[in-house]
């Protein structure tokens, strides 16, 4: 009930159902793939489907995860992989019918994340589909979770930025520091 959301009271109309999620993903593999927020959500899926996997110690080591619920007749990837350059080696590997992919809210520039996406995921992606219809006669399902991009010196804002001239002045005036998280120019640019 996401309209809940404004009382301050948001409620799930349902609760969650172990054993028509079984029922729904019978012989099926699921891949959530992404950034931890993603991981997350797989660790909270074994929780719900009664595998609870202990919080690794070192998560940014901790890339792939296995777990075989419904008593072995689906199996769930939980792939950390925040800029998606392993979702190739899963599916050779695993060859999943459904797979949960984010991108993660680390930075990059326009042009280096739609050279990523149009010439080495959408490509994965194509083949994925084509090997799963024509493996298994069946369409297989891709859910894109979204996340807001993380932009230059995000830590010295206190709350949502309400200006995309701000914005975009902010991400202009720092182009030269591409994807690089957390390092030290000039002058301190920290990227989330």
């Amino acid at each position: 009930m996401p309209h809940a959301v404004t009382s301050g009271d948001c409620l799930f109309s349902s609760n969650f159902d172990k054993d028509q999620y079984c029922a729904l993903t019978s012989n099926t593999t699921v891949a959530i793939i992404g950034d931890s927020i993603s991981f997350d959500h797989y660790l909270s899926l074994t929780h719900l489907l009664g595998l609870p996997k202990a919080l690794p110690k070192a998560r940014n080591k901790f890339s792939q995860v296995i777990s075989e619920p419904c008593n072995g007749t689906s199996k769930l990837i939980g792939q950390r992989d925040s800029l998606l350059t392993k979702v190739g080696h899963v599916f050779q590997t695993h060859s999943p019918d459904v797979i949960i992919l984010n991108r993660g809210a680390h930075y990059t520039t326009d042009d280096a994340l739609q050279q990523h996406f149009n010439h080495t995921l959408i490509r994965q992606l194509e083949t994925w589909q084509a090997e799963c219809i024509d493996k298994s006669s069946k369409q297989c399902l891709l859910i894109w979770r979204t996340t807001v991009p993380g932009h230059p010196n995000c830590d010295q804002y206190t709350q949502p930025a309400e200006s995309i001239t701000e914005m975009e002045h902010a991400i202009k005036n720092h182009s030269d520091a591409v994807g690089i998280i957390g390092t030290s120019f000039s002058t301190k640019i920290d990227w989330c």
